[in-house]
């Protein structure tokens, strides 16, 4: 099977509870102007053993999310809004230490699969937020060509409502929509 990243994306969280969440739109990055490079997905959380009698009964995993980093081509203004908290002016944007929650949003990559048949397999991560900011540099360049290219580091948490952290799933055409994952009851 031939994979790549086909497109990287965001919906906003409007509302988060203990009852549930609501997103907006998938805001889909455009591809010459933030499009994603590369992404590595890391698991998070801890494996545990128990014994009894004189030996391992059983084992399990604390699952506490994943931490990505993510290589976009560059910081667009959805991102220094959306993902960094910062204001947008007349001018520019301007960033404010004030010991407010960055903004969480679901974070959708869609990877375009190909095994005879083009589709998309789309990761979608729930509950996201940048947990480092990105790198600013600048250089000079002569007679080169040597661009930095900003990684975020984004932390996928446990929803609080369900306890769902991503979702799968293999489409003709990249949703506009965060769906909702709908467990299948096993039959008789």
């Amino acid at each position: 099977m031939i994979k790549t990243i086909a497109r990287v994306g965001y919906a906003p969280i409007t509302e988060r509870t203990a009852s549930g969440y609501t997103y907006g739109n998938i805001v889909w990055f455009e591809t010459d102007e933030a499009g994603g490079r590369n992404i590595e997905s890391t698991p998070q959380g801890e494996t545990f053993e128990i014994e009894a009698d004189g030996g391992i009964v059983t084992q399990g995993e604390v699952n506490s999310g994943y931490q990505h980093s993510l290589e976009l081509l560059d910081i667009i203004d959805d991102v220094r809004e959306n993902w960094l908290g910062m204001v947008k002016t007349t001018t520019g944007h301007f960033e404010k230490v004030d010991n407010k929650e960055l903004p969480r949003f679901a974070l959708v990559v869609a990877n375009e699969t190909f095994n005879g048949t083009k589709k998309y397999q789309v990761w979608t991560y729930f509950d996201s937020q940048v947990s480092e900011r990105p790198t600013l540099t600048s250089k000079t360049m002569a007679k080169t060509f040597d661009p930095d290219f900003p990684t975020y580091t984004i932390a996928s948490v446990p929803r609080i409502s369900d306890k769902v952290i991503r979702a799968e799933d293999f489409v003709d055409t990249l949703p506009t929509a965060i769906a909702e994952p709908t467990p299948v009851t096993p039959g008789p």
